[in-house]
Order: C-alpha cells, then structure tokens, then sequence
C-alpha cells in the first residue's frame, strides 16, 4: 500500500492510503479525494513509517505526484457504494525496486472458486489511528474475516452489492447470541486507512478484493 498525503490550507500529512494496479495507476477511495486537487496529493510508495516521510528519509523513487484523479461514476457517499477513485501517477512507479510492488485484482473466478466467501480470511493495511493501542507511525496490519451479517447496520443503512463487510468473527460464539459470523471488535480498519487495501493471500500471492471506506466506529463489536 502506499500513503498518499495532502497538502493545502488545511491539512499537512498522511491523508488516506492507495494499491498501486500498474506504474501508472493507484486505487483509492472516492471519499478521499472527490472535493479534492491532483496537485494536492504526494504518493510515497515503499516508505513503511511516516517519521522517514517527515525527515525526508528516503529515495527519490519514493516520491511521486499525481496528474488526475478519477471518481467512479454514480459516487454521492460511502453509504451509497462505489467508493472508488483512480489516482494517475506523473511518469511512472519504479517497480523495479525491490520494496516498491504492484497487486493483482481479485477475479470473478476467485469469487465463484469460494475465495472470498464467508469466515475466509482478509488484510487490511495502512497508517490509521490505533484508537492509543500503540503507534501508527509505521505501516500495520490487521487480519480480520468476511462476514455477511448485517445486523449492525439494520435499520441504519443498507448494505449495498459493491460493498464486502469484514471484521473479527466470533467464530465460537462467545457472546452466546447463536451468531458466529458477528464481530467480536479488537481488529479493524480506523480513520486514515480510508482508500487502502483489503486483501486476500491466495496460494502465498496477494490479490486485491476491496478498498477501505466506512463503518460505524473503530473495531466495535456487532
């Protein structure tokens, strides 16, 4: 993932994150960068923690700038769905350095092969806060599981077809309410990992399934 920062008047720092698809492009979110500028957005790509960013700790093939952003078509809000932004890089990403790398997309093969079912395993990254569980300085992740249970969100907002759900299942019903595709909280993604990845590993190769964007809270149970 990358850490994809603003500036302008009112804002100084890591923003939100991105996957790099190819040397030209990277994925994001639309909630991100819809009311925002090209011109305001730096990439640094293969650089793990923020203080190396701040002291300039890093090569030039770290840096990149970004020509135009892309929103996806349909996008009002992330309750809405479609929460997808492109991001194109001035010149290209080396891809040839060793800490810099782009992912493959998840395929409609891998969802009817049952990869991204129910209980399977996924990865979230990026800089987000820690709720004070720790710093977040360096890049982290967080392994959590998909889920189809919506109850957290009934009678709140409608869970759309483009949307994949994802936290810590209590897989042993230790709340004992007869569920074991809820979510125990403790793990998830948190305000600045907006528009990086949700992964899947498949045969030891990462393949990219989703973008985060929104929740209710940070890593609460439901």
């Amino acid at each position: 993932t990358v850490s994809l920062h603003l500036t302008n008047n009112y804002f100084n720092g890591h923003y939100c994150g991105g996957t790099i698809i190819n040397a030209k492009w990277i994925l994001s979110a639309a909630h991100c960068w819809n009311d925002k500028q090209a011109s305001e957005i730096t990439v640094y790509a293969g650089v793990l923690r923020q203080n190396d960013i701040e002291t300039n700790n890093y090569t030039s093939n770290k840096k990149y700038y970004v020509d135009e952003i892309i929103i996806m078509s349909g996008y009002t809000s992330v309750i809405n769905g479609k929460d997808v932004a492109l991001l194109r890089i001035r010149g290209g990403i080396d891809l040839d350095d060793s800490n810099i790398s782009s992912i493959m997309l998840a395929t409609p093969e891998d969802i009817s092969t049952g990869k991204l079912d129910e209980y399977k395993s996924c990865y979230t990254l990026g800089w987000g806060s820690t709720m004070g569980t720790g710093s977040n300085d360096k890049m982290r992740f967080a392994e959590l599981q998909i889920t189809r249970n919506k109850d957290k969100y009934e009678g709140m907002y409608d869970i759309k077809s483009d949307m994949i759900l994802a936290g810590t299942l209590d897989i042993n019903d230790i709340d004992n309410d007869g569920q074991t595709n809820d979510t125990l909280g403790g793990r998830d993604a948190c305000q600045g990992d907006s528009g990086g990845p949700l992964i899947i590993i498949d045969n030891g190769v990462p393949k990219l399934i989703g973008i985060t964007s929104w929740g209710i809270g940070c890593a609460q149970p439901g």
